[in-house]
């Protein structure tokens, strides 16, 4: 007896006493596709019935109950009014990101505090007078730096814009952020830098995984993605099982192959810190095993068969569909490291090491800078090992002559 299973218009045939199957996706054919090229080994297609996801019929719209141009009823409009305000007040105390949001309401309380501290009352703290606000960005000499005040005035003109009440900053502000950057204290100027990743850390993670089960093939694929690919972390896994925004996640299908038959693939990531829901293109070139990302990924696709429509963080374990997180997958890296004699390091180092790796390789800054999706040259602050970085562009030059 044969069971037909249909998924997004994708079939699967299997025998009756076998295992429930599992959904087929365009994600796992391209992975079966990629690793027969890239092994020169047969690997059985499971046949299609020329369906595709493209194909889907659409309902037609239905028809207005009202027809377009008839008078409205007579009715209060103050409940749409209320609701149209409360968007507006949403809108505008919500026009950053979510972390931007909460430091300035929290800048915004101190401010207050602050002016309690100075006998004003909390009802006329705020709008806030120039002498005021001079006094408490000067009241963080010795103690903060520079962005910290920056970041307090851009609260209190956030707050000042969302209610169209004029905000000025007066020109003595400028004497002020000089005197609290030359009398920040030197132990708080020095943040320690974090150290990236390495290539060997990353061989270290393939040779423990790459044979290994469905969860670590899955985290062997974030490893290389998130470290050729200069990514965050938070841009391919949710920050623990509690915080999973599926919209801010890729999907298996947002993945594809290039092509150009090189072995390269793609990611689109559906969200970024820097460019929010516009998201990003990530191209993942090819590399030599084991640090090649789209074999990586195609060996977890096949080892964990899920629908397009599933997180690329997720994969099959003991029958159940399960999602890994940031919390887990640094748990699983340092635990090899740490074995290795590596200290245990924080996510953001792939993409630190990643930078890092590929101008040590000799790649050209622009093109560094372009894959990384760093919109200025703030990414030369996340460069390490720099002292080889000169050594190995500025030594034994050829020096030319000229005319003075």
């Amino acid at each position: 007896m044969t069971v037909r299973c249909r998924f997004k218009s994708n079939y699967l045939s299997t025998q009756s006493h076998a295992r429930k199957p599992r959904p087929a996706s365009a994600a796992l054919w391209k992975a079966l596709d990629c690793l027969r090229t890239k092994s020169s080994l047969p690997i059985d297609r499971p046949r299609s019935t020329g369906t595709t996801t493209n194909s889907r019929r659409h309902q037609p719209l239905p028809e207005p109950t009202t027809p377009i141009g008839s008078d409205f009823p007579d009715c209060d409009f103050s409940d749409f009014r209320t609701a149209a305000l409360e968007n507006l007040t949403f809108a505008l105390n919500n026009s950053y990101m979510g972390d931007t949001n909460k430091n300035h309401e929290y800048a915004i309380k101190r401010f207050i505090r602050f002016a309690g501290n100075c006998g004003i009352k909390e009802s006329d703290a705020l709008p806030c007078n120039s002498d005021l606000l001079c006094l408490w960005i000067a009241d963080g000499v010795g103690r903060t730096g520079v962005g910290t005040a920056t970041s307090n005035i851009a609260a209190l003109s956030a707050w000042h814009r969302n209610r169209d009440i004029p905000f000025e900053i007066p020109p003595k502000m400028k004497a002020i952020k000089r005197a609290i950057k030359l009398h920040w204290p030197e132990e708080k100027q020095q943040k320690p830098t974090r150290p990236p990743i390495s290539p060997r850390m990353i061989h270290l993670l393939a040779n423990a995984w790459s044979n290994s089960g469905p969860k670590e093939k899955c985290a062997l694929s974030i490893a290389l993605s998130a470290f050729i690919g200069q990514m965050r972390l938070g841009e391919l896994l949710p920050p623990s099982q509690n915080k999973i925004c599926l919209d801010r996640l890729p999907s298996r299908g947002r993945w594809s192959l290039n092509t150009d038959s090189t072995g390269a693939s793609s990611i689109f990531l559906p969200w970024t810190k820097t460019t929010g829901k516009a998201g990003a293109m990530i191209t993942l070139p090819s590399q030599s095993a084991p640090m090649d990302p789209t074999s990586a990924l195609c060996h977890h696709f096949i080892a964990s068969p899920l629908p397009d429509s599933s997180l690329i963080c997720e994969y099959i374990e003991d029958n159940s569909r399960k999602t890994l997180d940031k919390e887990c997958f640094m748990e699983m890296c340092n635990n090899i490291w740490s074995t290795n004699g590596f200290p245990r390091i924080t996510g953001h180092s792939f993409r630190i090491g990643g930078t890092t790796s590929l101008l040590l390789a000799g790649i050209d800054t622009q093109i560094v800078k372009s894959m990384g999706r760093w919109s200025s040259d703030a990414f030369k602050h996340y460069w390490r090992k720099v002292e080889i970085l000169f050594q190995k562009h500025a030594s034994e030059v050829k020096w030319i002559d000229f005319n003075i």
